[in-house]
């Protein structure tokens, strides 16, 4: 008994302490609980105002396809490479035709 109370003496009262921390501690969780009560259902209604409209087709999803971004960034490059060579062949075919 002599460590007990010389704990009770020198620390004040930690017991009442480890009870005050676990009361404070389940009393935030009720008050968590309680708050997702309340909004558990309007969150479930809003999931399923969303599936309805996935499913009707007013909501689309977009899917990122690494490939075709790819493919399109290619096409891109293409692009760039046959227009300055179209410029290029301009260029020729407007000298050619101002040294005659």
């Amino acid at each position: 008994s002599a460590p007990y109370a010389r704990e009770l003496l020198l620390e004040g009262n930690p017991v009442a302490a480890k009870y005050v921390k676990e009361f404070k501690k389940a009393l935030s969780n009720q008050n968590r609980a309680v708050g997702n009560l309340f909004r558990g259902p309007n969150q479930i209604e809003d999931i399923g105002l969303t599936i309805n409209k996935l499913e009707r087709g007013d909501l689309k999803l977009r899917v990122r396809a690494l490939e075709a971004e790819r493919s399109l960034s290619r096409l891109e490059a293409w692009q760039r490479v046959i227009g300055g060579a179209l410029f290029a062949s301009m260029l020729v075919n407007v000298g050619t035709v101002l040294s005659v």
